[in-house]
């Protein structure tokens, strides 16, 4: 199995090095990479996602159990708590990473099931056979839930103003101090409003840590379309891209996102197409799209700025 990369500078070098070596082991490489650059930069150097081991790895390759990972993550990635949140986007991140990761190694039990052979790049046909079965959660399962909390965060605010829930039975209910619902409230506030730097509004906490979770899920999805336009000897265009559903709804719920247009997407989505591996220029595009699709971007133009 290809050996993650030590970080962003050396994942490309590695990458135009070996590139003639196999049309796939840079795939795992890619994405290792990616998930390395987010740890450097969002989560610090020593979370970075590795080959998964033991329990992890069982959970992996195993259909329910890591749908079951992935739906407790989309849940979390909802609750209005600003290490929760983060948890749970850097565990989307890595979950879409390491699912990847498995499929470009021939390791899914798709791929193994259409005859992949163990230790083995997987044949083109058994990696689009194995990514068509199991990318098709990406959309709705990874990518819609981190959409809605940059465009839609929850408002604490209005949860604390709620009416406290009645209690049936013998039950009782809990309801936490004043003081903790003032410091979740604040630091809510603070993580979904935009920053300042040197007087200009900048994205926003939320969307800055948003950015390569969703950046991921789009670039998984549009490496699996190349592929698919490369098995057809077709030039990748989207032109093309009723070949891989996945992609086109991903797309569907970018489009989907307000102060949104077909442009704005067709713009990232090109930005991503035109590179092999992840650049800052797409890291920009994403990041300019989540800020304008968050409230942060509208009360800005709301006060004119």
């Amino acid at each position: 199995a290809p050996t993650p990369a030590q970080g962003p500078g050396a994942a490309g070098n590695k990458k135009k090095k070996n590139r003639s070596k196999n049309s796939f082991a840079a795939l795992a490489d890619d994405a290792d990479a990616m998930a390395d650059d987010a740890s450097a930069k969002d989560f610090g150097p020593d979370t970075d996602p590795e080959v998964p081991k033991g329990a992890a790895a069982v959970v992996l390759r195993h259909r329910e159990m890591r749908a079951l990972v992935r739906i407790a993550l989309s849940e979390l990635a909802s609750v209005p708590e600003v290490e929760t949140v983060s948890r749970a986007l850097r565990g989307l991140l890595i979950w879409s990473v390491q699912l990847w990761n498995l499929i470009a190694r021939g390791e899914d039990p798709a791929s193994i099931a259409a005859g992949a052979q163990p230790n083995k790049p997987p044949e083109v046909g058994e990696l689009l056979h194995a990514a068509g079965d199991a990318l098709r959660a990406l959309p709705t399962g990874v990518l819609q839930p981190m959409l809605k909390v940059v465009a839609k965060p929850v408002n604490v605010a209005s949860l604390s103003s709620a009416a406290p829930a009645q209690p049936s039975g013998d039950a009782f209910v809990l309801s936490p101090c004043a003081t903790l619902v003032t410091l979740v409230e604040q630091s809510w506030s603070t993580f979904t409003s935009p920053t300042w730097v040197h007087g200009k509004r900048t994205p926003s906490g939320l969307v800055l840590e948003s950015t390569t979770p969703v950046m991921n899920v789009i670039w998984i999805l549009i490496k699996l379309f190349r592929i698919q336009c490369f098995k057809l000897d077709l030039k990748p265009a989207f032109t093309h891209s009723y070949l891989c559903p996945p992609l086109g709804e991903a797309g569907q719920l970018l489009r989907g996102l307000p102060n949104t247009t077909e442009h704005d997407v067709q713009t990232v989505l090109n930005c991503i197409l035109e590179e092999d591996w992840v650049a800052d220029p797409q890291k920009v595009a994403v990041r300019v799209l989540l800020h304008e699709a968050s409230p942060a971007f509208d009360a800005g133009r709301q006060g004119g700025e």
